[in-house]
C-alpha cells in the first residue's frame, strides 16, 4: 500500500459489521504505519440481518405502504 502511496483507508463498515466479520474469521479492522483508517459507517448499529430485515419490512406488503415507505426513509436520516 505504501508502495502505491495510499494514506487513509475509509472503513465504511458498521461496528455490528466488522464484528461479524471477525466471528466469521474474514478479519476485522486493519491498520498499519504509515496508513490512517477513517471510521465512516455507512449504517448505524441496528441489526440488518435478512432475519430482521424481513421484520422491519413486512408492513410493505399491506396497504398504505407510503406511510411506511416515508417512516422508513425518516428514519434514514
Amino acid at each position: 500500500m505504501q508502495r502505491l502511496g495510499i494514506t487513509h483507508i475509509y472503513d465504511l463498515r458498521s461496528n455490528n459489521e466488522i464484528e461479524r466479520a471477525q466471528v466469521a474469521g474474514r478479519g476485522g479492522v486493519v491498520e498499519w504505519e504509515g496508513c490512517e483508517r477513517v471510521f465512516v459507517p455507512v449504517f448505524t448499529d441496528k441489526d440488518y440481518s435478512p432475519q430482521n430485515l424481513a421484520v422491519r419490512y413486512k408492513d410493505y406488503s399491506t396497504s398504505g405502504t407510503e406511510v411506511i415507505f416515508l417512516k422508513t426513509l425518516l428514519g434514514i436520516f
